[in-house]
């Protein structure tokens, strides 16, 4: 009777509670036992191992290169670019795409009313000087271009609507400049 309804209530203790209190009685010896070799539960390797293996999971899911969950400096240029190029970019293009459908009619949004979503790929602008001065100089880009896409905004000077190009980018024949030789006659 009494004995039976004290091991009914203490093994339902310990079925239902992650931590169960159970007084002990006089004559029973309790003991804990684990399915490791003599360990009390699992080890905080084991429940790190299962964690990181979700998060692993997640972050392949996401295209989260998984070095960058860690903070593992192997490459992390690499796969940061990857990342932005392939997770993040692919996401805001979406993200753009759904909002201007949301507020733009179709005429709005063929006479140049968007709206621009874009990802922080920079570090600082001084990074970039080398590259800007290529996209300039070849005539690529403009100024204010350039300007709309590192975050600044459009200047008034109207020389930065202007296409450049350096000689270097020029065809052969088109090229001028240089000395102008002194055609006077020396005699």
């Amino acid at each position: 009777g009494k004995l039976q309804k004290f091991v009914e209530k203490m093994y339902k203790a310990f079925g239902e509670k992650d931590i169960a209190i159970v007084p002990q009685q006089p004559g029973f010896k309790f003991s804990e036992t684990s399915s490791g070799n003599g360990s009390s539960g699992q080890s905080v390797e084991e429940i790190n191992k299962v964690t990181n293996g979700f998060l692993n999971q997640v972050a392949m899911a996401f295209g989260i290169p998984t070095a960058l969950l860690y903070g593992e400096m192997a490459d992390v240029e690499k796969q940061t670019k990857n990342y932005m190029l392939f997770t993040v970019k692919p996401l805001l293009k979406k993200i753009s795409d759904e909002v201007n459908v949301k507020f733009f009619e179709k005429e709005e949004y063929l006479s140049g009313q968007k709206i621009e979503v874009k990802a922080v790929s920079y570090q600082s602008i001084f990074d970039l000087a080398t590259s800007i001065d290529k996209l300039i100089s070849s005539s690529a880009f403009t100024g204010n271009e350039i300007r709309s896409e590192v975050d600044y905004e459009d200047s008034d000077d109207p020389n930065l609507n202007i296409h450049h190009i350096t000689k270097n980018y020029t065809k052969l024949n088109e090229s001028e400049g240089g000395e102008k030789e002194n055609e006077t006659d020396e005699t």
